[in-house]
Protein backbone atom coordinates (compact mmCIF):
# COMPACT_ATOMS: atom_id res chain seq x y z
CA UNK A 1 0.00 0.00 0.00
CA UNK A 2 1.46 3.38 -0.63
CA UNK A 3 1.27 5.52 1.84
CA UNK A 4 3.50 9.37 2.71
CA UNK A 5 5.78 9.70 5.35
CA UNK A 6 6.39 12.60 7.72
CA UNK A 7 8.73 13.76 10.73
CA UNK A 8 7.92 13.69 13.60
CA UNK A 9 5.26 10.13 13.84
CA UNK A 10 1.91 11.60 15.04
CA UNK A 11 0.30 9.58 17.29
CA UNK A 12 -2.91 7.76 17.19
CA UNK A 13 -4.74 7.82 20.74
CA UNK A 14 -6.20 4.17 21.59
CA UNK A 15 -9.52 4.53 21.06
CA UNK A 16 -12.34 5.77 23.74
CA UNK A 17 -13.99 2.03 23.51
CA UNK A 18 -12.76 -0.67 21.20
CA UNK A 19 -14.82 -1.87 19.23
CA UNK A 20 -15.97 -4.34 16.22
CA UNK A 21 -16.87 -3.08 13.33
CA UNK A 22 -21.04 -3.96 12.96
CA UNK A 23 -20.97 -3.02 8.84
CA UNK A 24 -19.23 -2.85 6.01
CA UNK A 25 -19.44 1.23 5.66
CA UNK A 26 -17.65 3.60 7.54
CA UNK A 27 -18.27 7.05 7.94
CA UNK A 28 -15.13 8.91 8.77
CA UNK A 29 -15.82 12.26 10.11
CA UNK A 30 -12.44 14.61 10.58
CA UNK A 31 -13.00 17.48 13.69
CA UNK A 32 -10.90 19.99 15.28
CA UNK A 33 -12.51 22.32 17.96
CA UNK A 34 -15.96 22.46 16.91
CA UNK A 35 -17.73 20.11 19.29
CA UNK A 36 -21.30 21.55 18.41
CA UNK A 37 -21.20 20.83 14.60
CA UNK A 38 -19.25 17.76 15.06
CA UNK A 39 -22.76 16.31 17.30
CA UNK A 40 -24.54 17.48 15.22
CA UNK A 41 -23.26 15.81 12.31
CA UNK A 42 -22.51 12.78 13.83
CA UNK A 43 -26.27 12.77 14.72
CA UNK A 44 -27.16 12.65 10.66
CA UNK A 45 -24.91 10.01 10.03
CA UNK A 46 -26.24 8.02 12.78
CA UNK A 47 -29.78 8.66 11.22
CA UNK A 48 -29.63 7.91 7.67
CA UNK A 49 -31.47 5.23 6.01
CA UNK A 50 -28.81 3.22 5.23
CA UNK A 51 -26.46 2.13 8.33
CA UNK A 52 -23.09 2.88 8.68
CA UNK A 53 -20.68 2.57 11.52
CA UNK A 54 -18.78 6.01 12.47
CA UNK A 55 -15.63 7.48 13.05
CA UNK A 56 -14.68 10.45 14.16
CA UNK A 57 -10.94 11.64 13.95
CA UNK A 58 -9.98 14.16 16.69
CA UNK A 59 -7.93 16.42 15.25
CA UNK A 60 -6.02 16.94 19.19
CA UNK A 61 -9.35 19.21 19.78
CA UNK A 62 -9.00 21.71 22.87
CA UNK A 63 -12.36 22.50 23.50
CA UNK A 64 -14.08 20.03 25.23
CA UNK A 65 -14.74 17.92 21.97
CA UNK A 66 -14.09 14.60 23.88
CA UNK A 67 -15.94 15.45 27.09
CA UNK A 68 -19.01 17.05 24.92
CA UNK A 69 -19.73 13.40 23.11
CA UNK A 70 -19.30 11.46 26.24
CA UNK A 71 -21.72 13.51 28.33
CA UNK A 72 -24.22 13.05 24.65
CA UNK A 73 -24.17 9.59 25.17
CA UNK A 74 -22.37 8.84 21.72
CA UNK A 75 -19.92 6.58 22.51
CA UNK A 76 -22.60 4.15 24.28
CA UNK A 77 -23.61 3.66 20.80
CA UNK A 78 -21.96 0.12 19.16
CA UNK A 79 -21.56 1.92 15.66
CA UNK A 80 -19.61 5.44 17.30
CA UNK A 81 -15.71 4.89 16.47
CA UNK A 82 -13.22 7.64 18.11
CA UNK A 83 -9.66 8.12 18.01
CA UNK A 84 -7.67 11.43 18.96
CA UNK A 85 -4.43 12.67 17.46
CA UNK A 86 -1.77 14.21 19.83
CA UNK A 87 -2.03 17.21 17.66
CA UNK A 88 -3.53 19.09 15.05
CA UNK A 89 -3.13 17.69 11.29
CA UNK A 90 -5.00 19.38 10.00
CA UNK A 91 -7.88 18.17 7.26
CA UNK A 92 -4.70 16.48 5.81
CA UNK A 93 -3.82 14.38 8.56
CA UNK A 94 -6.83 13.79 9.60
CA UNK A 95 -8.40 11.77 6.81
CA UNK A 96 -4.95 10.23 6.40
CA UNK A 97 -4.94 8.70 9.78
CA UNK A 98 -8.90 8.43 9.88
CA UNK A 99 -8.62 6.34 6.79
CA UNK A 100 -5.57 4.62 7.40
CA UNK A 101 -7.22 3.09 10.98
CA UNK A 102 -10.86 2.24 9.22
CA UNK A 103 -8.43 0.42 7.05
CA UNK A 104 -6.50 -1.70 9.13
CA UNK A 105 -9.60 -2.90 10.79
CA UNK A 106 -11.53 -4.01 8.15
CA UNK A 107 -13.76 -1.96 6.83
CA UNK A 108 -15.18 -2.54 2.90
CA UNK A 109 -16.01 1.75 2.25
CA UNK A 110 -15.62 4.77 3.37
CA UNK A 111 -17.67 7.69 3.78
CA UNK A 112 -15.19 10.81 4.45
CA UNK A 113 -16.43 14.27 5.11
CA UNK A 114 -15.68 17.46 7.31
CA UNK A 115 -17.83 17.90 10.77
CA UNK A 116 -19.33 20.43 9.79
CA UNK A 117 -20.99 18.78 6.96
CA UNK A 118 -24.80 17.51 7.09
CA UNK A 119 -25.62 14.70 5.10
CA UNK A 120 -29.44 14.77 4.14
CA UNK A 121 -30.91 11.47 5.77
CA UNK A 122 -30.39 9.49 2.23
CA UNK A 123 -27.23 10.61 1.45
CA UNK A 124 -25.63 7.25 1.95
CA UNK A 125 -28.61 5.21 0.73
CA UNK A 126 -28.51 7.41 -2.53
CA UNK A 127 -24.61 6.89 -2.72
CA UNK A 128 -24.88 3.22 -2.93
CA UNK A 129 -27.58 3.19 -5.02
CA UNK A 130 -26.11 3.84 -7.93
CA UNK A 131 -23.69 1.38 -9.50
CA UNK A 132 -20.74 1.77 -8.15
CA UNK A 133 -17.09 0.41 -9.15
CA UNK A 134 -14.07 -0.46 -6.59
CA UNK A 135 -12.28 0.97 -8.97
CA UNK A 136 -13.75 4.65 -8.95
CA UNK A 137 -13.73 7.60 -7.13
CA UNK A 138 -17.96 8.66 -5.97
CA UNK A 139 -18.85 11.40 -4.32
CA UNK A 140 -22.25 13.22 -2.36
CA UNK A 141 -22.56 16.51 -3.89
CA UNK A 142 -22.35 19.75 -1.45
CA UNK A 143 -24.73 22.15 -1.44
CA UNK A 144 -26.32 24.99 0.16
CA UNK A 145 -28.93 27.69 0.18
CA UNK A 146 -28.61 31.11 -1.17
CA UNK A 147 -31.28 33.37 -2.38
CA UNK A 148 -34.01 30.64 -3.22
CA UNK A 149 -31.49 28.88 -5.83
CA UNK A 150 -29.20 25.77 -4.17
CA UNK A 151 -25.85 26.15 -4.91
CA UNK A 152 -23.02 23.58 -5.45
CA UNK A 153 -20.22 24.58 -2.30
CA UNK A 154 -17.68 24.04 -5.11
CA UNK A 155 -17.80 24.68 -8.42
CA UNK A 156 -17.77 21.60 -10.13
CA UNK A 157 -15.66 21.02 -13.16
CA UNK A 158 -17.51 18.56 -15.33
CA UNK A 159 -15.67 16.25 -17.99
CA UNK A 160 -18.33 15.67 -20.66
CA UNK A 161 -17.81 12.76 -23.69
CA UNK A 162 -15.92 15.49 -26.40
CA UNK A 163 -13.51 16.09 -23.21
CA UNK A 164 -14.58 19.76 -22.64
CA UNK A 165 -14.85 20.54 -19.24
CA UNK A 166 -17.00 23.13 -17.96
CA UNK A 167 -17.98 25.35 -14.48
CA UNK A 168 -21.44 24.70 -13.16
CA UNK A 169 -22.34 26.59 -9.58
CA UNK A 170 -26.32 25.47 -9.88
CA UNK A 171 -27.51 22.04 -8.49
CA UNK A 172 -29.83 21.88 -11.21
CA UNK A 173 -27.92 21.87 -14.22
CA UNK A 174 -26.14 18.39 -13.06
CA UNK A 175 -27.34 15.47 -14.10
CA UNK A 176 -27.57 12.53 -11.61
CA UNK A 177 -24.10 10.95 -12.39
CA UNK A 178 -20.60 13.53 -13.51
CA UNK A 179 -17.64 12.58 -14.84
CA UNK A 180 -15.75 15.04 -12.51
CA UNK A 181 -12.05 16.64 -12.74
CA UNK A 182 -11.94 16.21 -8.99
CA UNK A 183 -13.90 16.12 -5.65
CA UNK A 184 -13.27 17.78 -2.24
CA UNK A 185 -13.27 15.14 1.10
CA UNK A 186 -16.67 16.08 1.80
CA UNK A 187 -18.85 12.82 0.91
CA UNK A 188 -15.70 11.31 -1.02
CA UNK A 189 -17.05 7.19 -0.90
CA UNK A 190 -14.07 4.78 -1.61
CA UNK A 191 -13.19 1.14 -1.50
CA UNK A 192 -10.30 -0.24 0.26
CA UNK A 193 -9.48 -1.46 -3.72
CA UNK A 194 -8.81 2.54 -3.60
CA UNK A 195 -6.03 2.73 -0.28
CA UNK A 196 -4.19 -0.16 -1.97
CA UNK A 197 -3.44 1.34 -4.90
CA UNK A 198 -2.86 4.86 -4.49
CA UNK A 199 -2.43 4.86 -0.69
CA UNK A 200 -3.58 7.56 2.01
CA UNK A 201 -4.01 11.57 1.71
CA UNK A 202 -1.18 13.12 1.57
CA UNK A 203 -0.95 14.09 5.08
CA UNK A 204 2.44 16.79 4.39
CA UNK A 205 -0.47 19.10 2.83
CA UNK A 206 -1.85 19.86 6.49
CA UNK A 207 -4.87 22.01 4.50
CA UNK A 208 -6.20 22.98 1.20
CA UNK A 209 -5.89 20.99 -1.66
CA UNK A 210 -5.09 17.80 0.06
CA UNK A 211 -8.82 16.60 -2.18
CA UNK A 212 -7.12 18.05 -5.43
CA UNK A 213 -3.93 15.80 -5.05
CA UNK A 214 -5.55 12.95 -4.11
CA UNK A 215 -8.08 13.02 -7.14
CA UNK A 216 -5.03 13.66 -9.00
CA UNK A 217 -3.69 10.56 -7.33
CA UNK A 218 -6.49 8.63 -8.30
CA UNK A 219 -6.61 9.29 -12.29
CA UNK A 220 -2.77 8.57 -12.91
CA UNK A 221 -4.03 5.28 -12.07
CA UNK A 222 -6.89 5.50 -14.71
CA UNK A 223 -8.96 5.99 -12.31
CA UNK A 224 -12.44 8.04 -12.89
CA UNK A 225 -14.56 10.57 -9.99
CA UNK A 226 -18.10 11.02 -10.42
CA UNK A 227 -20.18 13.18 -8.76
CA UNK A 228 -23.61 11.54 -7.22
CA UNK A 229 -26.11 13.81 -7.94
CA UNK A 230 -28.80 12.80 -5.52
CA UNK A 231 -26.65 12.41 -2.32
CA UNK A 232 -26.89 15.20 -1.00
CA UNK A 233 -25.18 16.49 2.17
CA UNK A 234 -25.65 20.23 3.03
CA UNK A 235 -22.45 22.09 4.01
CA UNK A 236 -21.80 26.24 4.64
CA UNK A 237 -21.42 28.13 1.73
CA UNK A 238 -18.54 30.88 2.07
CA UNK A 239 -19.35 33.87 -0.57
CA UNK A 240 -17.39 33.05 -3.77
CA UNK A 241 -16.62 36.00 -6.14
CA UNK A 242 -15.60 34.80 -10.16
CA UNK A 243 -13.68 36.77 -11.86
CA UNK A 244 -12.43 35.98 -15.39
CA UNK A 245 -9.04 37.42 -15.98
CA UNK A 246 -6.73 36.92 -19.18
CA UNK A 247 -9.90 34.04 -20.15
CA UNK A 248 -9.26 32.25 -17.06
CA UNK A 249 -12.29 31.65 -14.75
CA UNK A 250 -11.44 32.15 -10.90
CA UNK A 251 -13.37 31.54 -8.26
CA UNK A 252 -12.07 34.03 -5.09
CA UNK A 253 -12.85 33.05 -1.58
CA UNK A 254 -11.71 35.41 1.10
CA UNK A 255 -9.60 33.43 2.89
CA UNK A 256 -6.36 34.48 5.92
CA UNK A 257 -2.83 34.78 4.86
CA UNK A 258 -2.52 31.37 6.50
CA UNK A 259 -4.94 29.38 4.52
CA UNK A 260 -2.85 31.42 1.51
CA UNK A 261 0.33 29.94 1.85
CA UNK A 262 -1.43 26.63 1.82
CA UNK A 263 -3.08 27.24 -0.72
CA UNK A 264 -0.02 28.52 -3.31
CA UNK A 265 2.34 26.30 -1.75
CA UNK A 266 0.40 23.24 -1.96
CA UNK A 267 -1.32 23.96 -6.09
CA UNK A 268 2.30 24.45 -6.68
CA UNK A 269 3.35 21.16 -5.18
CA UNK A 270 0.32 19.05 -7.29
CA UNK A 271 1.00 21.07 -10.52
CA UNK A 272 4.65 19.45 -10.13
CA UNK A 273 3.76 16.19 -9.60
CA UNK A 274 0.97 15.78 -11.96
CA UNK A 275 0.60 18.10 -14.42
CA UNK A 276 2.81 18.21 -17.89
CA UNK A 277 4.80 21.81 -18.36
CA UNK A 278 2.55 23.91 -20.06
CA UNK A 279 -0.42 22.91 -17.55
CA UNK A 280 2.20 23.51 -14.37
CA UNK A 281 3.00 26.88 -15.73
CA UNK A 282 -0.93 27.73 -16.44
CA UNK A 283 -1.83 26.27 -12.44
CA UNK A 284 1.40 29.01 -11.13
CA UNK A 285 -0.10 31.73 -12.88
CA UNK A 286 -3.52 30.91 -11.92
CA UNK A 287 -2.07 30.94 -8.35
CA UNK A 288 -0.46 34.26 -9.44
CA UNK A 289 -4.05 35.69 -10.70
CA UNK A 290 -5.33 34.48 -7.25
CA UNK A 291 -2.67 36.21 -4.95
CA UNK A 292 -3.19 39.38 -7.22
CA UNK A 293 -7.23 39.39 -6.48
CA UNK A 294 -5.78 38.85 -2.45
CA UNK A 295 -3.60 41.95 -2.41
CA UNK A 296 -6.28 44.20 -4.33
CA UNK A 297 -9.25 42.99 -2.35
CA UNK A 298 -7.87 42.44 0.65
CA UNK A 299 -7.03 44.25 3.39
CA UNK A 300 -3.70 43.07 4.74
CA UNK A 301 -1.83 43.29 1.55
CA UNK A 302 1.73 43.08 3.22
CA UNK A 303 0.87 39.75 5.03
CA UNK A 304 -0.98 37.98 1.82
CA UNK A 305 2.08 38.92 0.01
CA UNK A 306 4.34 37.25 2.35
CA UNK A 307 2.03 34.28 2.41
CA UNK A 308 2.14 34.36 -1.60
CA UNK A 309 5.84 34.50 -1.84
CA UNK A 310 6.68 31.99 1.33
CA UNK A 311 4.06 29.08 -0.62
CA UNK A 312 5.75 29.76 -4.01
CA UNK A 313 8.74 29.43 -2.25
CA UNK A 314 7.68 26.51 -0.23
CA UNK A 315 5.58 25.13 -3.06
CA UNK A 316 8.89 25.19 -5.69
CA UNK A 317 11.46 23.17 -3.14
CA UNK A 318 8.46 21.01 -2.52
CA UNK A 319 9.02 21.53 1.13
Amino acid sequence: MKSFKTSPQVKVAVPFIHKDRSADIVAIVVTYNRKDMIRRCIDMLLNQTTSSDVLIVDNASTDGTEDSLVSCGLFDNEKVHYIKLSENTGGAGGFHYGLKYAYERGWSWFWIMDDDAEPQNDALEKLIGQPVDGNNIYGSTAVAHLNGEIKLCFPMKIIHSNSKISFIEDYSRIHNIENVVWLPFLGLFIQRNIIEKIGLPDRELFIRNDDVEYSERAKSYGMKIFLIKESVIEHPLQPTMPFVILGRQLYYKSTPPWKMYYEVRNKIIIAKRYYSFLSAVKSISGVTLLIFLSILLEKNKKEYLKAYMKGLKDGISQR
